[in-house]
């Protein structure tokens, strides 16, 4: 039986989640060895999709074996619970994870300052942040709420008609922040997060040199949450309790609480970008039908065409998967991890464009969505 369940994830001490950033560049002479060793490295603040797949897999698993060891029958119980191989973002077919029918995006659940439950998605990239930071010198404790480009005109290019979004300060930036869906309050990220600064040795080159790795923390009330469908019986002991869970690369500890809930993040969310979406044009300059794009989740595109793109805002990172895979095959011993040889590029959560109304953008991937990636909320017969 498929139920729904809201599941948090809640860190007891400092994570860091990983990046392409390491200690290392690549150097110009290929015979030196180690590479160019970097100084500073930052956690990135909310986990991958993936690892949020991992840690669930890791909880169903049937047999967790200390040794990594198991039988033939145990290793069929475990690919039975959790699937037979890893997550593969340019998998032409949609995998398969067992129990685990489908995951939502990350989005951070939380409190506001009057008790209230909220939750908090990535602003939209079209967000003013000039507005924002002279209301917070102004009033440092004044509430900021998202207030998207609307000032549009329209551009004759070379490839085809464009938007300008004529209030935007390109000196001031956008607001990297995340919003409330329950009135568009702003919470900039250190509303959310705290850092713990940690200093230490780099083995790996000549000189040990020292190098600062700056981990995260979430402040007091927050949680990593996603929605979680999942092939379980009621009487499953995973759901009935609390867990504990280790993530990121220095394995820290989560807890894991998981409540049976439906899942009405995908609508709440498609109801606060219609309602803060541009509709009508009161001036007499001429009008364009558009489709709003808003990317909730981190987005695999295997091939963008501009064609039709009147205007984007949008922030990239870069992601590469490991997989585990069987050392010994007699022994049936899963402790090989190796890395993706592949590096993608994706479109970062709280991405936005802007298309023709007939354009449809390749944003689709059935087996990235099953996971969390590619969501994508769409508003058309916007005029601007």
């Amino acid at each position: 039986m498929t139920k729904t369940y809201k599941v948090t994830f809640r860190p007891v001490e400092p994570y860091f989640f990983g990046n392409e950033k390491t200690f290392a560049f690549p150097s110009k002479d290929e015979n030196t060895k180690p590479a160019l060793s970097s100084y500073f490295v930052k956690s990135e603040d909310t986990p991958s999709q993936s690892t949020i797949l991992g840690a669930l897999r890791y909880l169903f698993l049937a047999h967790k074996n200390p040794d990594f060891k198991y039988t033939k029958e145990q290793a069929a119980d475990n690919v039975k619970a959790i699937g037979s191989a890893s997550f593969d973002i340019a998998s032409e077919n949609v995998q398969d994870f067992g129990l685990i029918r489908k995951i939502s995006p990350v989005f951070i659940s939380g409190k506001d300052k009057d008790g209230n439950g909220i939750v908090l998605i990535p602003t939209p990239m079209d967000h003013n942040r000039k507005d924002s930071k002279e209301i917070r010198e102004s009033t440092p404790e004044a509430k900021l709420y998202y207030s998207p480009f609307n000032d549009y005109l329209t551009v004759q290019t070379i490839e085809n008609r464009k938007l300008y979004a004529n209030d935007f300060d390109v000196k001031e930036g956008l607001e990297k922040s995340f919003v409330s869906l329950a009135d568009g309050e702003i919470y900039n990220k250190e509303n959310i997060f705290e850092t713990d600064l940690r200093i230490g040795i780099n083995r790996l080159v000549q000189n040990k040199d020292f190098f600062k790795k700056e981990y995260k923390m979430l402040k007091d009330g927050f949680a990593f949450t996603v929605y979680a469908e999942l092939d379980i019986e009621d009487s499953n002991e995973i759901v009935s309790k609390p867990q504990c869970v280790f993530l990121g690369q220095g394995k820290s500890a989560f807890c894991v609480k998981f409540e049976e809930e439906k899942n009405e993040l995908t609508d709440s969310v498609e109801a606060f970008i219609k309602k803060h979406s541009r509709t009508e044009n009161d001036t007499d300059k001429e009008r364009i039908l558009c489709t709003f794009i808003y990317c909730l989740s981190d987005t695999f595109v295997s091939a963008f065409n501009t064609e039709n793109i009147l205007f984007c805002s949008i922030d990239t990172k870069d992601y590469r998967t490991f997989k585990t895979k069987l050392r010994d095959k007699d022994d049936f011993k899963f402790t090989k991890v190796e890395k993706g040889s592949s590096l993608y590029r994706l479109l970062k959560a709280g991405s936005i464009i802007i298309t023709t109304d007939k354009s449809d953008l390749n944003l689709t991937n059935e087996n990235a969505n099953q996971i969390g990636f590619n969501s994508i909320i769409k508003i058309g017969g916007i005029e601007l």
